[in-house]
């Protein structure tokens, strides 16, 4: 009937207010002087998954924050809104702050494929960090069937000139960790990388490009 149509969705709307503001009340404790208020809001906020969506950019912001427990919770809170926190995450990656690149690099691992395109793009930032962490998710992403695996081996093997040792030697590793055996022409491409990389100047590098061709 019209009134129980009529009751079910003032329920409904009952129900997404009380959310928002309970969200809103998680944001306000992200900002917290204390760290286990900011911990616990980080854990209540990872609980209700993308339901907390508003809490993006609050979250975003403690990816840098000097306490690692929040940090990383808010890393894998993102993670778990799915596609929606991927911008955060990416941009994020750009950051300054050295530990909220690694922290969001974290969750961009975790957040997998509606990460990829980003993370591609980022292999020719600027930052050594974004460049070096872009390429450490990607290897811990896998792309297992993902159609976008040409290009990312693609782009890691233009950091095979890379000026950073860190960003080669996270390029080598990747590249040993991509689930592309299904896939002749990334595989070849991946092979030929690393093949050259065994005459690196950097140690480091040459001993994981042999055990990314084992």
């Amino acid at each position: 009937t019209i009134w129980q149509h009529q009751w079910q969705w003032l329920g409904g709307q009952s129900k997404a207010n009380g959310a928002n503001n309970a969200v809103g009340k998680l944001v306000d404790q992200l900002g917290s002087a204390d760290k286990r208020v900011r911990l616990h809001a980080a854990d209540a906020l990872g609980l209700l998954g993308a339901a907390a969506g508003e809490a993006i950019p609050a979250l975003a912001h403690a990816l840098a924050d000097a306490y690692e427990p929040v940090a990383l919770n808010a890393a894998y809170t993102l993670a778990g809104m799915g596609a929606p926190a991927a911008p955060a995450l990416l941009g994020a990656l750009e950051s300054d702050d050295k530990d909220a690149t690694r922290n969001a690099a974290y969750g961009l691992s975790a957040l997998g494929a509606p990460a990829v395109s980003g993370l591609i793009d980022r292999l020719g930032h600027a930052g050594e960090q974004t460049r070096g962490y872009a390429a450490f998710a990607l290897g811990e992403i896998g792309l297992q069937g993902n159609a976008a695996a040409a290009d990312a081996v693609g782009s890691l093997a233009k950091l095979a000139s890379d000026e950073s040792e860190w960003v080669r030697r996270n390029m080598v590793e990747a590249l040993g960790t991509l689930d592309i055996q299904a896939q002749a022409a990334a595989q070849g491409a991946a092979v030929d990388t690393l093949a050259q990389a065994l005459q690196d100047a950097d140690g480091q590098v040459r001993f994981t490009s042999a055990l990314s061709l084992t």
